[in-house]
C-alpha cells in the first residue's frame, strides 16, 4: 500500500491519512468520523462525500485505503476532508491531493524518508562510469542488444527509433551481478568498477558473466512467446529461441565456472602477521624449550 508521497500507479492502493487538531493546535477526534471526497484531475467528482471506509489510526488522525480505478485518469486527484469538532460543533475541512501516473518521475519523497520500493540511487565515481561505460560496450555487442526500425512521425517524414533489447540500466545490473559474483568465488576479493584490473585484466571474465545471466534473463520470456498460431488452416510455429538459449547458457556456464575458480585459485589471501617479537625469551636455551619432546633435547 503506497502513501501519498509516492506515485501511485492505475490500480494500485493509497492510504489516504488525515490530521484534525482543536483551535489550540493538539490533535483531537472529531464528534463522527469524518467524511472524504474524491476529485479526479479534470475537477470531475469520483464520488460524494462518505464516512464509509474512514477507519481511525491516532488522535485525530484518520485514514482511507483508496484503489485507484485501473483505466485512471492519470494526474494529480484530490481528496477532501469534512467533519466537525466540539460541543459548538466547529466545521473543519481540508484539500489534500496525490499523484497518478504510471511513469516514474524522479522526485524525491515529499516526507523526506526512504520507502520499499523506491529507485536506488547510484553514487559512481567518473573512474566507475568510464570503466562501465568500457564494459557496457562489450557486453551490448555480444548480446547483439542494439537495434533501430524505420517508422513515420505525424507528418509522414522518416525516423529512425531505437529498439534495444537491453536498457542500460539492465546491462549495468548485469554486470553488477557479474562482478559480485566474481568477488564471492574463493578466494574472496573485494574488487569495484573503481579498480583498474576489472577492465584491463578480467574485463573477459565479468563480461561473460553478465553474457550468461542476460541469455538467461531473456530465456523466459522467450518461451512465453512460443505458442502455435492457427487461422484459416494457416498454421504457424515461431522457432524454439528459448531452448536456444537455455541451451547456450547451459554449455557456457560449466567453462566459465572452471575458468573463473582458476583464476580465484591465483589470488592467495595476506597472511594476518608477519614475524614475531621477542621480549623476555631471548636465550637460545629458552627458545628450544618451545620445541623439546618428551624427555629429548636437542
Amino acid at each position: 500500500m503506497k502513501t501519498r508521497s509516492n506515485v501511485i500507479g492505475t490500480g494500485e492502493i493509497v492510504q489516504l491519512k488525515a490530521q484534525f487538531s482543536d483551535p489550540l493546535g493538539n490533535p483531537g477526534d472529531l464528534n463522527d468520523f469524518p467524511r472524504i471526497q474524491i476529485i479526479q484531475p479534470n475537477t470531475a467528482i469520483y464520488h460524494e462525500y462518505t464516512s464509509a471506509g474512514v477507519y481511525k489510526i491516532s488522535a485525530g488522525l484518520y485514514g482511507y485505503d483508496f484503489t485507484v480505478p485501473i483505466i485512471g485518469p492519470v494526474g494529480v486527484w484530490s481528496d477532501v476532508w469534512l467533519g466537525t469538532l466540539g460541543p459548538e460543533e466547529y466545521i473543519i475541512r481540508g484539500s489534500f491531493n496525490f499523484i497518478v501516473s504510471n511513469t516514474n518521475l524522479g522526485s524525491p519523497n515529499i516526507d523526506g524518508y526512504v520507502h520499499l520500493g523506491d529507485e536506488p540511487k547510484y553514487n559512481l565515481s567518473q573512474e566507475a562510469i568510464l570503466n562501465i561505460n568500457h564494459l557496457m560496450k562489450v557486453l551490448r555487442v555480444r548480446l547483439q542488444s542494439d537495434g533501430r526500425r524505420q517508422t513515420t512521425d505525424s507528418y509522414g517524414n522518416i525516423v529512425y527509433e531505437n529498439c534495444d533489447i537491453f536498457s542500460t540500466e539492465e546491462l549495468y545490473v548485469l554486470l553488477c551481478s557479474s562482478l559480485s559474483e566474481f568477488n564471492i568465488t574463493p578466494h574472496i576479493t573485494a574488487y569495484t568498477f573503481e579498480d583498474p584490473f576489472v577492465v584491463d585484466m578480467f574485463a573477459d571474465i565479468i563480461v561473460e558473466g553478465a553474457y550468461i545471466l542476460g541469455l538467461a534473463s531473456k530465456a523466459l520470456i522467450e518461451k512465453g512467446k512460443e505458442f502455435n498460431i492457427s487461422d484459416n488452416g494457416i498454421t504457424y510455429q515461431p522457432p524454439a529461441i528459448a531452448d536456444l538459449l537455455n541451451s547456450q547458457m547451459s554449455t557456457l556456464l560449466t567453462s566459465y565456472r572452471d575458468r573463473l575458480k582458476g583464476i580465484k585459485y591465483q589470488f592467495k589471501p595476506g597472511p594476518v602477521g608477519l614475524g614475531t617479537l621477542r621480549i623476555t625469551a631471548v636465550a637460545p636455551q629458552m627458545l628450544r624449550l618451545r620445541h623439546r619432546r618428551a624427555r629429548q633435547f636437542f
